[in-house]
């Protein structure tokens, strides 16, 4: 059990790993490499920007993380990756959309209920899904409305994105492999 609250300590090599991620991506992207390598690519560099500090060490917590064993914990990404890819290739650059890249630990159950809540961006799933979000830095809760307004920007992007290119057919795909 996790008891005590720790607060938020960015590590060192966090500000080195966001940037090598996006100056890596940044490079593959205006090369006429395969759209799979490109994504893969991507995804990889979410991971990583979102564990910079460590899989469990992330500013933000939910309430029920802080109380919960190790084995019943998920780093779970508030902006899915599926979305940050559909804005990073429309809407939003990829240093932009990598930035947006954050993580909060929750729970095995709420994880479930974030990936049950549908047409929901960024924290909006955790105000729709009814997760208490600690943020570790000032040790406050984040109060649901304060939860929606976070969301705006990547909202914005996201819709934004659905009017670029040929997005349809991507966003259909992301409903269906999540």
């Amino acid at each position: 059990m996790n008891s005590a609250l720790q607060p938020f300590t960015e590590s060192e090599s966090a500000a080195s790993v966001l940037a090598g991620a996006i100056s890596a991506v940044e490079a593959v992207f205006q090369t006429d490499a395969p759209l799979i390598v490109k994504r893969k690519l991507f995804d990889t560099a979410c991971w990583l920007v979102s564990e910079r500090h460590g899989k469990y060490k992330t500013r933000y917590r939910s309430e029920g993380s802080l109380v919960a064993s190790k084995n019943e914990l998920r780093h779970e990404h508030i902006i899915p990756r599926a979305q940050l890819w559909f804005v990073a290739r429309r809407s939003m650059s990829v240093s932009d959309a990598l930035r947006a890249c954050e993580a909060c630990v929750v729970t095995k159950e709420e994880h479930s209920r974030l990936h049950a809540v549908e047409e929901a961006y960024g924290w909006e799933r955790y105000a729709k899904a009814d997760i208490s979000v600690i943020d570790l830095l000032s040790g406050e809760a984040i109060p649901k409305s304060r939860l929606l307004k976070m969301s705006l920007p990547f909202k914005k992007a996201f819709r934004e994105a659905r009017f670029v290119g040929d997005g349809q057919e991507e966003l259909e795909s992301m409903r269906i492999n999540g």
